[in-house]
């Protein structure tokens, strides 16, 4: 199964990013762009086309998950675009739009996968 697009993967762990990379890429034959902070996949969105969904985790450093999804959410070609949280923080997720599904770390990776198949 091949995809037209990418997912933008955002998450300070180097292990989880390279892996869902790896997992994403392979089995769906889909673009996966991977950064290390919410600054970063802001830029990714400015100078991209929209990514079909966005995987992110809150806690990071330079900018955290829920930054990240404020400022997102202030651009209206943004907004629209689904975000799937993966954390182990019990940070509330209210208020925030967007967010299509909310997975607890650890996760295992074939729960995600039915996830970014419908995005695909």
């Amino acid at each position: 199964m091949a995809c037209d697009g990418y997912v933008l993967v955002v998450d300070d762990d180097g292990l989880i990013r390279d892996f869902l990379v790896s997992v994403i890429g392979e089995r769906y034959k889909l673009g996966v762009k991977a950064v290390s902070d919410g600054r970063a996949a802001l830029n990714i969105l400015l100078d991209s086309p929209p990514p079909l969904l966005i995987l992110i985790d809150i806690m990071m450093p330079i900018m955290d998950g829920i930054e990240f999804i404020r400022q997102k959410d202030l651009q209206a070609n943004w907004a629209d675009i689904p975000v799937c949280v993966m954390t182990a923080s019990a940070v509330p997720l209210v208020n925030l739009s967007g967010i299509v599904s909310v997975f607890r770390k650890p996760f295992g990776v074939e729960a995600l996968m039915p996830l970014v198949k419908r995005y695909c």
